[in-house]
């Protein structure tokens, strides 16, 4: 929903993101929300923006960690990596559903 925002220039590129269209990417998960919190649906603004954190505190846009990382973004940050892996992108190849579930299991 907040990829909608972002240039599809940026979205289509094949090469490598320079450093300023790879922050404006990781903007995407605070604009989705934004527009889910206008709609009145904050729970699920609250999932949204936090897609991209990680268990280990690597994730965006905040760094959150562990079991500060609502569960329901945790699954659907699992259902979008998947996603991510198995579709075909402009930069990369998509992978084998099993290559995928396999380094999900990792």
């Amino acid at each position: 929903m907040g990829k909608h925002s972002i240039p599809n220039t940026i979205l289509n590129k094949k090469q490598i993101l320079m450093q300023i269209e790879w922050e404006l990417v990781k903007e995407h998960s605070k604009m989705g929300s934004e527009i889910l919190t206008r709609h009145g649906l904050n729970k699920t603004a609250e999932i949204v923006i936090s897609h991209h954190e990680r268990y280990d505190g690597n994730g965006y846009p905040y760094g959150l960690r562990g079991d500060d990382i609502p569960l329901a973004a945790r699954i659907i940050s699992i259902a979008d990596s998947f996603d991510a892996m198995i579709s075909k992108r402009f930069y990369k190849n998509k992978m084998d559903i099993n290559d995928a579930l396999n380094d999900l299991k990792c």
